[in-house]
């Protein structure tokens, strides 16, 4: 099971695209069977601590919202929204690994399914200190990480020409704030989109 944390403000098609890759590449190299992926919207305290002014983010429900729109047709895809929803505090990623982790033993007894924590670059120097079942860490274009399966890391590499590897949550609040229709079409998925002009 693939899971990934973080602001998701907004969701765009880079999220969803890394873990297209990741299942593609733990199958094809590792002989790892994906059976599914959740996106965890990170809890409101993380994104005032990075953004400050509660304008800047939108708020858990909305977050968690945007991820099901971007979701909703895929075919392994699902949000999890306890990390999200936890009363007064911020669970911090290796906590809610252990906490899914946890949900499948008791749901999936005996079924063996480990939880793979999936990252970017920017944030596998903090996830490959943590004490994690597994990590597939997508590098960008042009950078490389190696993997180390002793230590169930796993590097899933960026095609160079891959458009959704070069996106980012803050190119997509840029275009909103511009009217930059363009950009938002190629960034976000369709329910995505029509939610958020709707909201603003």
């Amino acid at each position: 099971m693939l899971l990934t944390t973080g602001a998701l403000n907004p969701v765009h098609r880079g999220h969803v695209a890394m873990f297209d890759r990741a299942r593609d590449v733990l199958e094809a190299e590792y002989g790892i069977d994906v059976v599914g992926g959740f996106l965890s919207p990170s809890h409101d305290t993380y994104l005032s601590g990075k953004h400050g002014d509660p304008r800047k983010f939108f708020p858990a429900a909305q977050r968690l919202a945007l991820c099901a729109a971007a979701t909703e047709d895929h075919p392994f895809l699902a949000v999890a929204s306890w990390e999200s929803s936890v009363s007064g505090r911020w669970p911090d990623f290796p906590e809610v690994t252990a906490a899914l982790e946890r949900v499948l033993d008791e749901r999936f007894p005996g079924e063996g399914i480990g939880v793979i924590y999936l990252c970017g670059q920017d944030h596998f120097r903090y996830a490959a200190r943590a004490r994690l079942p597994g990590v597939a860490v997508v590098t960008r274009a042009g950078r490389a990480e190696r993997s180390d399966t002793a230590r169930t890391i796993f590097a899933v590499p960026t095609a160079s020409d891959d458009p959704c590897g070069q996106m980012s949550s803050t190119q997509v609040r840029e275009a909103l704030k511009n009217d930059d229709v363009q950009t938002l079409r190629s960034c976000l998925h369709p329910a995505v989109l029509a939610m958020l002009l709707r909201w603003r």
